[in-house]
């Protein structure tokens, strides 16, 4: 029951002279009390109603716990303790018998001087064996911090919610503390709670209205999930969930919490994350440590730009990593140590110098390669790694699907028959795609996710590129036998690359994208395919389009021969709107333009080639010639 409100007393408040306070008896004088004579100043400075409610609080403490008649006949077998009595088991150093009464007693008082001080800070930091807490504890209306340390408590009262300026609450180990009240959520100043080792089974629905929350930190719940209302807390920094057997899945909108700074998630039962994670661009660090059934990472975790740590120690079930990953430019720790992770993506070499990684063992080797640009640059790289088994090309490809499907499902249809035709021609070729090959079109699905803009171009493609009818024996276009894709997973890399460096004002960053691309032996380039190789969407041969890309707009000399075309093209329809020229002579110019820009960006291409080095190039695969189909 809620006290009525009663004027806060100052520590130097004098008892007026009354008639009633003239007895000699103390407030404290009772049997519970019997050096009540040598009370502290401040017991009498305490409201009557409060005082009544500590008293009581307290002899329904020590009553409890006295031994009973069992435990005084046999003290190797304690008796069983009736309703109400301290949950002795509460913790490991539970006290009982004299202990328990003595930390009841030191309790009483701390609350009886914070109540009597007007205390900004109440510390219960022993072995507290009561199941609740005084309703008392609601008029300390200068409680800043309140501490409650090692306790046996079922519950907390209702007069928790009135404590308008508490900043600051800390509880546990309380592993018999399974709910809170749900007045906490009218805290106005509440800015960090920490749960630690509270055996918590749900939160409060209304959590979201703790607005100035910015710390939460909960150990040892039991909950499976988080309320719908969890993500409304705009203003939280960091979130610690720990040591939670039962705990299944985070907020799908857990994106929303855009101030989130630090999220940590550890020894859960999470299978997966959330692809809004990308979209907390504060987020530094992202701790998953021990969750054994986390079994892949957003697909879009490369989109986390402001990522500095990411730990997945002991992620056991962890087979692979997002391609993206090495787009997290400013990631100083990465921690892969304990995954089942069997391959490197090559994206990695793309992460800062200053990274730190941490590997499995067997990894150690890769990784070393990977970092060295010299080695990685003339081997096949740990991106190839063995060749992955045709069932876990196809299990990743599928789940691609899925990713793309909940971003646009129509798109996830064509790119479903585009996989297929690829799959169906890899399993005919010398050997099924390595993990680096599925690596490429795990990009480009990426940012088909992230990109609406993207996914449109990503369509576009698609339909260029879908699967063809054709005898793969002779050739040409049949009605039945087969059907053939165009694009590969090369060509649909290339398709992505082209337009990021499209996309891009960053120098370093296209140059970087562009040599990593021509590096991977995954793409199979030669200099031959990059000056004039075979379009098999458009039938012809041509510059290969991401170097085009990069040299009109990236490139120095590129760029200039570009802009002397426009340049010149705008001079002549100038002239030609004052009829200083004839149309046909305006359409000579723009062709010969035309043809000198070419030709510059030609000679350019011919010049950047010669610089760089190019994978040897393995001897064709033989094909099976084989009629298949795709349903």
């Amino acid at each position: 029951m809620r006290l009525p409100h009663t004027p806060r007393h100052s520590a130097a408040a004098t008892p007026s002279r009354s008639p009633q306070h003239t007895s000699s008896a103390s407030p404290f004088r009772s049997p519970l009390h019997p050096q009540a004579a040598a009370a502290s100043p401040s017991a009498s400075a305490l409201a009557p109603p409060l005082q009544q409610d500590i008293d009581q609080w307290l002899k329904r403490g020590l009553q409890a716990a006295e031994p009973q008649p069992a435990e005084a006949e046999t003290s190797h077998s304690p008796a069983r303790p009736s309703a109400g009595a301290p949950a002795r088991s509460a913790t490991a150093d539970a006290p009982t018998g004299k202990e328990a009464r003595k930390a009841l007693r030191q309790a009483a008082e701390e609350i009886r001087n914070a109540a009597a001080h007007g205390s900004t800070q109440l510390s219960l930091n022993f072995h507290l064996p009561a199941e609740t807490l005084p309703e008392t504890l609601g008029h300390l209306q200068s409680l800043h911090q309140l501490i409650l340390r090692s306790t046996a408590l079922r519950s907390l009262p209702d007069s928790l919610g009135a404590l308008l300026q508490l900043g600051h609450l800390a509880i546990g180990p309380s592993p018999e503390l399974h709910a809170l009240p749900r007045t906490l959520v009218t805290l106005p100043a509440l800015e960090q709670l920490e749960l630690n080792g509270v055996a918590l089974k749900a939160w409060p629905e209304d959590i979201g209205m703790l607005e100035r929350l910015h710390t939460l930190t909960q150990t040892g719940g039991t909950y499976r999930s988080l309320p719908d209302s969890f993500v409304e807390l705009k203003n939280l920094r960091h979130l610690d969930l720990r040591d939670l057997g039962k705990f299944r899945e985070l907020p799908e909108n857990i994106g929303q919490m855009q101030s989130l700074r630090s999220l940590s998630v550890q020894a859960t039962r999470l299978s997966e994350l959330p692809a809004s994670l990308a979209d907390m661009p504060l987020l530094r660090e992202l701790r998953l440590d021990n969750n054994k059934r986390l079994q892949r990472l957003p697909i879009t975790l490369g989109h986390m730009q402001g990522l500095t740590s990411l730990s997945l120690n002991g992620c056991s079930s962890l087979k692979t990593l997002p391609v993206g990953i090495g787009d997290l430019k400013l990631l100083r720790k990465l921690d892969l140590r304990g995954t089942g992770i069997d391959h490197l993506p090559r994206s990695l070499a793309r992460l800062s110098p200053h990274c730190e990684i941490l590997v499995p063992s067997h990894l150690k080797q890769a990784l070393a390669q990977l970092r060295n640009p010299a080695a990685a640059a003339g081997d096949a790289g740990p991106s190839r790694g063995t060749p992955g088994s045709g069932e876990s090309t196809r299990v990743r490809i599928e789940q691609l699907r899925t990713d793309l499907e909940a971003a646009d499902p129509e798109l996830a249809a064509h790119f479903g028959k585009w996989a297929s035709g690829f799959m169906i021609q890899a399993r005919y070729g010398a050997q099924p795609p390595g993990p680096g090959v599925v690596d490429m079109i795990e990009a480009v699905v990426a940012e088909a996710v992230r990109s609406a803009a993207y996914r449109s171009a990503f369509g576009d493609f698609l339909e260029l590129h879908a699967p063809k009818v054709r005898d793969p024996l002779q050739g040409v276009t049949v009605a039945v036998q087969g059907q053939e894709i165009r694009g590969d997973a090369g060509t649909a890399y290339a398709h992505l690359l082209e337009y990021r460096l499209t996309h891009t004002t960053d120098h370093e960053e296209a140059l970087s994208l562009l040599t990593e691309a021509i590096e991977n032996p995954d793409m199979h380039m030669t200099e031959l395919k990059l000056l004039n190789g075979w379009d098999s969407a458009n039938r012809a041969y041509q510059m290969w389009p991401p170097l085009r890309a990069y040299i009109t707009l990236h490139d120095r000399k590129g760029a200039a021969a570009m802009d002397k075309r426009q340049e010149s093209a705008m001079a002549d329809h100038r002239k030609a709107e004052k009829g200083k020229m004839k149309e046909n002579e305006l359409n000579e110019r723009a062709l010969k333009a035309k043809k000198l820009a070419e030709s510059a960006i030609e000679a350019r291409a011919r010049e950047l080639a010669s610089q760089w080095k190019f994978p040897a190039e393995a001897p064709p695969a033989p094909r099976r010639a084989v009629g298949i189909r795709i349903g």
